[in-house]
């Protein structure tokens, strides 16, 4: 088996912040576990963290008024992140997909399936970036959970407030960047073949 730097950073860094929060709540040192064994907790912290993030997903979605992707193919874009094609996109999915009713998410796996996913495209980047703020996103909900109920008051919940408003939002703007690369790299492979 071969991880990627990706894998393991993906993993590790989230599963870092919910295993210090941790043993910030229990009110252990730090250094009282090995650094290997303390790595090696980490990432299976982070691991379970990526799984229930992933879980949530669809939590995630409804807090943002809908999937990135059908949002995106219904014409409606977020500050940061426009898409100006999204109607045009769909109607070529729609053409493709063979159905007059086909659902979103259809559509969007017809062009997830037609783009390229290696390094000549930013596809599988900005795909990665997104599961890794999804990651930091559920981490620093579980840290923040842990350090608040040690330190209840204003400041503490005000700071994990604010922190999680600023990785939720990051997190969105991930989301839609990946959608729209998908739906613009899409575009281009239509035109490249006619």
């Amino acid at each position: 088996m071969t991880l990627s730097v990706y894998d393991i950073l993906s993993h590790l860094i989230p599963g870092s912040l919910v295993y210090l929060s941790f043993l910030y709540m229990l009110g252990v040192s730090f250094e009282i576990i090995p650094t290997v064994l303390a790595s090696a907790i980490a990432y299976i912290l982070g691991y379970v963290v990526n799984a229930i993030s992933s879980w949530l997903e669809d939590l995630l979605y409804w807090s943002w008024g809908g999937k990135p992707s059908s949002r995106l193919l219904e014409g409606q874009s977020i500050w940061k992140v426009k898409m100006f094609e999204g109607s045009k996109a769909k109607a070529m999915l729609l053409k493709e997909s063979g159905k007059e009713q086909a659902t979103n998410d259809e559509l969007f796996q017809i062009a997830m399936r037609s783009v390229d996913m290696t390094a000549e495209t930013r596809v599988a980047d900005f795909n990665s970036t997104y599961a890794f703020s999804r990651n930091i996103l559920g981490a620093i909900f579980f840290a923040s959970a842990f350090v608040v109920s040690t330190n209840p008051g204003p400041m503490p919940f005000g700071t994990a407030l604010v922190v999680l408003f600023v990785v939720w939002l990051r997190t969105k703007q991930r989301g839609y960047y990946f959608a729209r690369e998908v739906l613009l790299q899409y575009l281009t492979s239509k035109r490249k073949k006619k």
